[in-house]
């Protein structure tokens, strides 16, 4: 059987905007945002002023006095970046940054698995709109001409990718793309102002011109760095291979640039970095334990929210709805500048198949919606307001229960066994003990305020100490409740030790 080989195809998201879209504000008010002095990106609004990349901040004020600028972070640029290339890695396995606010991500082989380029690009069009980010496509079979294609068909992306394959569930051959190429601008080849100048000036004016000239002549003219570009740009030598490795651990954050004032305005932030923390979760095949909420205020210090969770609330409605509920004390400060949540405690998420009727109530059900409620109990009074009983390993009823504070670890630790429950040993049981038995007098058959109806069954225990013999009874009161009484056969005493409800 001849084997297929699978053409590369390579996806470039140009992001031209990077730095306002982490802002997450709108177009209606001037923003920009200036490095050394200068106005390093602009808004629309912005530009419809005449503001512009490279203005100095003085003339900016003078044509717009309330604009409001905003200082440059470079580091924040770099982990959208990283964040923005770990979305990407659910589309394919070889995906890297690249420079200038780009990812590249090799597609050739997700063609068939997506149903075409169509359903692709459209799936990743919506997440990235649904993140607030702007963004250029360019597609090639070499890592840099796509590159170049993504910002050569900025504002007609849509028509270019749709009619740049013969078949969209598969990559074409290298030649395919070399018509294509030879009309790139060559403002558009990733060289220095100087040497864009030179070539202009000896009348180039698209790589077409480049190409058609030998090779060795335009290394000893214009040196190695531009050969060595025009060949990437073709493929005639091997690309980069991507050692990409998606993060181990899931942080994001959002900036609001005008400041957020008020709690109801965190309903859509909130909603919006859940939904990625979900992504990430369901790519590694992890459930998160605990959520880390940080609240940044332009002057004054981080404020942190943590949320403790089981693997019953990873979802996104359940962990909203804790989230929400954790908010309910908490007051704003002053305005605020970032909203970020951060997740490093995980567990492996057990491999689960669908039910075919979900409607009925199964004991796994039970055991999810149990938790569900506990989780928002704990978020809402704290770890130390619930308490729980658990079973210890005795005989003798009194020493039998132990309580405890009921934290997030202990309600992952709760299982749902009804045959347990449900054994003859505990059938028997009354719902409430007191604290330690107490005496009574002795209970009658036939008449007295307690009448036995029940038993006996007896409990010997502690024959290593000093031995404990007792008969258990079921006895109705003359009221009409039932009672737990038993006779202590070494004394021959008897004892009221519980009620049932």
């Amino acid at each position: 059987m001849a084997n297929f080989h699978v053409q590369p195809l390579w996806l470039c998201l140009y992001f031209p905007d990077l730095p306002l879209d982490q802002l997450q504000t709108s177009n209606d008010a001037p923003l920009a945002i200036a490095e050394k002095q200068r106005i390093a990106f602009a808004n629309k609004a912005a530009r419809a002023v005449g503001i512009y990349p490279d203005m100095r901040l003085a003339t900016a004020h003078a044509l717009q006095p309330d604009i409001r600028i905003v200082e440059r972070k470079p580091d924040k640029e770099a982990q959208a970046v990283e964040k923005l290339t770990d979305w990407c890695y659910q589309f394919t396995p070889t995906v890297m940054a690249y420079k200038g606010f780009s990812v590249l991500l090799d597609i050739g082989g997700s063609l068939t698995l997506f149903k075409g380029l169509t359903r692709l690009l459209k799936q990743i069009d919506q997440g990235l709109h649904y993140q607030g980010y702007h963004h250029c496509k360019g597609l090639a079979h070499t890592q840099e001409a796509a590159w170049m294609f993504s910002r050569h068909r900025a504002g007609q992306n849509e028509t270019y990718l749709l009619l740049a394959l013969p078949n969209e569930f598969r990559a074409p051959d290298p030649h395919h793309w070399l018509p294509q190429l030879q009309t790139l601008p060559l403002h558009y080849l990733d060289v220095d102002n100087k040497k864009q100048q030179q070539l202009f000036n000896m009348g180039f004016r698209n790589l077409g011109d480049l190409l058609a000239l030998p090779r060795n002549e335009l290394g000893k003219r214009f040196g190695r760095e531009l050969l060595e570009l025009l060949t990437a740009i073709v493929g005639d030598k091997p690309a980069v291979n991507s050692d990409f490795k998606p993060a181990q651990t899931f942080s994001t954050q959002q900036d609001f640039a005008n400041g957020l004032r008020k709690l109801d305005e965190l309903a859509a932030p909130l909603e919006q970095l859940l939904s990625e923390l979900l992504r990430f979760l369901n790519q590694q095949q992890l459930y998160t334990q605990q959520l880390e909420w940080r609240f940044y205020y332009f002057r004054q210090p981080c404020d942190k929210l943590i949320i403790h969770t089981s693997p019953a609330n990873n979802n996104l409605a359940s962990l909203l709805s804790l989230s929400k509920i954790k908010l309910e004390h908490y007051a704003l400060k002053a305005p605020l500048e970032s909203l970020a949540l951060s997740c490093e405690t995980f567990t492996q998420a057990a491999a689960s198949s669908g039910e075919l009727f979900p409607e009925l109530s199964h004991p796994r059900n039970q055991l999810r919606d149990y938790r569900q409620l506990l989780d928002k109990l704990v978020t809402r009074l704290g770890d130390q307001q619930l308490k729980t009983i658990a079973l210890g390993d005795e005989h003798l009823p009194e020493y039998q229960q132990r309580v405890s504070e009921l934290t997030h670890q202990g309600i992952d630790d709760i299982a749902f066994n009804p045959e347990t429950a449900a054994s003859n040993n505990q059938r028997h049981l009354p719902l409430w003990l007191t604290q330690k038995p107490i005496p009574i007098s002795p209970p009658n058959q036939t008449s007295g305020p307690l009448r036995l109806v029940y038993g006996p069954q007896r409990i010997d225990s502690y024959w290593w100490q000093q031995r404990c013999r007792r008969d258990y009874f079921i006895a109705r009161h003359q009221n009409g409740s039932y009672c737990w009484v038993f006779k202590e056969l070494n004394e021959k005493r008897w004892f009221l030790q519980g009620f049932y409800g």
